[in-house]
């Protein structure tokens, strides 16, 4: 029996015997079969208690989050209230936003949003949810920061000494040992690929995962060190031991703790770092048109011409006869991650499927599950679209994940929050992605990707134009035959894709800021 039938089936029984054993209360008040006994009982005023005592002690396991996905006893949106109301210290839910945010539950904003405004919770953890709503677009709740700056507690970027010796330069990472090979091939690209002469390339892993992939690293790299199993002293007095000039952030994924082990090196963010804390990065690297200019209050700006680069997928090949051809009706296929979708995108969607007869929409994304499915077909339910034309790809690797592509006739994006590496997947196999322009705003986000490999065609100017765009494409069947020979040599020849031409730039900007320093 599956896991998730041995889950749901487990559920249940503990749903029976929090509803009819008598001696339910002989459990510990922090089991999950009093949670449920409560849960199930309308006038319990302890539900609320119990469903945070038992999230703080034991965490969100996977009956946790079938309570919350299919709402038992509780909805998410009244807990979530109940939480705000209190004002506490909120860095301890920080597991709870993550796992909402990355689930889509749109009730998470609104409680970030009481996050950032609370004076009893740290205001590192609130800059970080700031950063987080930024991408969420609740500009409400950000802007809140830009007026009411939060203090610092970091150094101003220090005069550096390098005249003896070559130009030190840190990356920090949990993603040097990961399994996953577009993010070796991107962490490989960026740090090695535009490498000079004069610099040496420290990394500091934050995770530990023995494996082929942190072989490559530790080979490549002047020096490896892996800060996973030791304590904060102990790192931080290997990391002052490095004298670090420069310290690179990655992906905005850095715990702020070990920023402060770098007082004495310049601090540097890339791919669309933000931070409402002065001198959390001393630098951001990006373009003009992508930096904000709220952002001059917090941090410089170091300009790049491209500032950011995909890895080229894997090879798979590109079947090219037309799904809709063999199955007499069109596929639309959506990759965005859950947590980007809203619900203006299952409104244009299902107004979508309603307009064009026999069309399906297929799911796939890395974190897809049953409660995931549960969530789609429902919104979709509820506005008339019958379950039998909702399909869902099951979970695989990156190649066979690839292949999926080789099922759908187009490709449908999500928005506000638009997609990156699904558009490169789609184009690189061969299909077109139609997506949405995002709306003007103070803050400057990064451009759709589309644009970069000259599709602004593709790209819809509100909800009604998505829909005839994908009505189109659905019908022309030699158009989209001809993409399946010309879009994977149009992504081989984009310069978003020249890892050494990024690593190039990076590195010449790099030795720019210690100049300047």
């Amino acid at each position: 029996m599956s896991t998730v039938k041995s889950l749901i089936q487990n559920t249940i029984q503990l749903i029976g015997q929090a509803k009819y054993n008598l001696v339910v209360l002989e459990y510990p008040a922090d089991s999950l079969e009093t949670l449920f006994y409560h849960l199930l009982d309308p006038a319990s005023e302890k539900k609320y208690e119990l469903l945070e005592k038992y999230l703080l002690i034991k965490g969100i396991d996977e009956t946790i989050m079938l309570i919350f996905g299919l709402e038992i006893g509780i909805t998410r949106k009244s807990f979530l209230n109940w939480l705000a109301n209190k004002d506490c210290n909120y860095e301890q839910w920080m597991p709870l936003v993550n796992c909402f945010n990355k689930y889509g539950f749109s009730e998470i904003f609104e409680f970030m949003g009481a996050i950032i405004k609370s004076t009893n919770t740290d205001s590192h953890f609130r800059s970080h949810v700031a950063a987080m709503q930024i991408t969420n677009y609740c500009e409400y709740d950000w802007k809140i920061l830009l007026s009411q700056k939060l203090p610092s507690e970091f150094s101003q970027a220090p005069k550096l000494n390098t005249k003896s010796r070559k130009l030190r330069v840190a990356f920090l990472s949990t993603k040097f040992a990961s399994n996953y090979s577009s993010s070796q091939t991107l962490f490989q690209g960026i740090m090695f690929d535009g490498q000079v002469s004069d610099f040496e390339i420290y990394l500091f892993a934050l995770k530990r995962h023995p494996d082929e992939y942190t072989e490559i690293y530790r080979k490549r790299a002047d020096q490896y060190i892996d800060l996973s199993s030791l304590s904060d002293s102990e790192s931080q007095d290997i990391i002052q031991k490095a004298q670090i000039d420069i310290v690179v952030d990655l992906l905005g994924t850095t715990p702020i703790k070990y920023w402060k082990f770098f007082e004495h090196s310049i601090r540097v963010g890339i791919f669309y770092a933000r931070s409402f804390i002065k001198n959390y990065y001393h630098y951001i690297i990006a373009a003009k048109e992508t930096f904000p200019d709220w952002q001059k209050d917090f941090t410089k700006l170091a300009v790049v011409s491209n500032d950011i680069f995909f890895p080229k997928p894997n090879p798979v090949e590109i079947k090219r006869n037309l799904p809709s051809a063999t199955n007499k009706y069109v596929t639309f296929g959506c990759f965005s991650r859950i947590v980007k979708i809203n619900r203006i995108n299952f409104d244009t969607w299902a107004t979508l499927l309603h307009e064009t007869p026999n069309s399906h929409i297929n799911f796939g994304f890395l974190q897809l599950d049953m409660t995931f499915k549960f969530l789609i077909i429902k919104e979709f339910r509820g506005r008339g679209i019958d379950a039998s034309r909702i399909f869902f790809f099951d979970r695989t690797d990156s190649i066979d994940h690839l292949k999926k592509y080789n099922t759908i006739d187009v490709a449908i994006d999500s928005w506000p929050a638009l997609s990156g590496v699904s558009v490169i997947d789609a184009l690189w196999m061969g299909v077109p992605i139609i997506g949405m322009l995002p709306p003007p705003g103070p803050d400057k986000r990064p451009l759709p990707y589309l644009k970069y490999f000259g599709k602004e065609k593709w790209l819809a100017k509100n909800e009604r134009e998505y829909i005839e765009l994908c009505k189109y494409l659905a019908t022309d069947e030699a158009y989209r035959k001809s993409l399946k020979v010309t879009l994977r040599q149009e992504v081989i020849d984009n310069p978003l894709t020249d890892s050494k031409k990024y690593s190039e730039n990076l590195y010449n900007c790099l030795k720019k800021i210690a100049d300047d320093n």
